[in-house]
């Protein structure tokens, strides 16, 4: 075997070396994203507060379970509620997150979320001691509450751990999206689905005179505030 020969054989072995390690060696992605249909605009206030059964105001307390009732992951975490918009919840309840961690990997959900960077673990899944404005839709056998995915039903409020709970609820009531919500409430628009199924879970119009008047007269007393 002359050198060239030589030389070029191992040449042919360093590329095919290489080959396969890059093929069969290199890591996974670290993130995949989920494609979603969704049942509306949400973009659309009034509608994502129909679509919704609670919206409330809570700071995560852990990451709870990794159930997944399909083939995407989800995860569960126990959160403090801190105030209500819609419904009245107490205490800690858990709320499911479409998405999570699978063999290393982070699923995130498409959501058409025009922000930069959002789909990194820290924006896009909720995280223990933060403070955030969630959307939710009830789910009675597993006793939780899941978070719409699509990217108006949440939003972070605060990454203090130790505020408390009288100070969060203060930030909250002076956050714009907080108070657009608010106001959207009592002009929901339900989705045909669940009044069809009678699924209208804490619908301003299920409410007593006395709570809907209530409500309005917060929405009106905080607007003539800001004006």
């Amino acid at each position: 075997m002359t050198k060239y020969t030589l030389n070029i054989l191992i040449l042919f072995v360093l590329v095919i070396s290489t080959i396969f390690y890059v093929r069969f060696s290199a890591p996974p992605p670290s993130a995949s994203s989920i494609h979603a249909v969704y049942a509306a605009d949400f973009t659309n206030n009034d509608i994502l507060a129909g679509a919704s059964h609670n919206i409330f105001i809570a700071r995560v307390i852990k990451q709870d379970g990794e159930k997944a009732l399909g083939a995407s992951p989800e995860t569960q975490f126990k959160v403090e509620v801190i105030e209500n918009i819609k419904g009245d919840l107490q205490g800690t309840v858990t709320v499911d997150q479409f998405g999570g961690y699978k063999d290393g990997v982070l699923y995130t959900v498409e959501d058409d979320n025009p922000t930069p960077n959002a789909k990194n673990s820290d924006s896009y899944m909720l995280q223990e001691g933060n403070t955030y404005l969630l959307a939710t839709r009830y789910n009675e056998t597993e006793d939780w509450y899941t978070l719409n995915s699509f990217y108006t039903a949440r939003k972070l409020l605060s990454t203090d751990k130790n505020m408390n709970p009288s100070d969060l609820k203060a930030l909250a009531d002076n956050d714009e999206r907080v108070k657009a919500l608010k106001e959207a409430y009592p002009k929901e628009k339900l989705l045909d689905a669940d009044i069809s199924h009678e699924n209208t879970k804490n619908s301003f119009v299920s409410l007593s005179k006395e709570d809907q008047e209530k409500i309005k007269a917060e929405v009106a007393q905080a607007k003539e505030v800001d004006n």
